[in-house]
């Protein structure tokens, strides 16, 4: 196991951004997120919603509001 140095911090970000960038790579056409509350923030802190444009998403939706 991997320890960390003092005053290193371990940044999921770019591991998030990565994984969500591999899996609007393979959908090349427009996109709709259906998401939870959870994973809405974490898409919110990672992607503006120009950059979401820039991979063709083009409809965000909450899970809690689709009937």
């Amino acid at each position: 196991m991997m320890q960390k140095k003092k005053g290193e911090e371990c940044n999921l970000l770019p591991i998030a951004e990565d994984y969500f960038n591999a899996m609007f790579g393979e959908i090349g056409e427009m996109k709709g997120l259906i998401l939870d509350s959870e994973t809405s923030g974490i898409i919110s802190i990672i992607y503006t919603q120009s950059k979401l444009y820039k991979h063709d998403v083009y409809l965000i939706q909450k899970i809690e509001d689709v009937h």
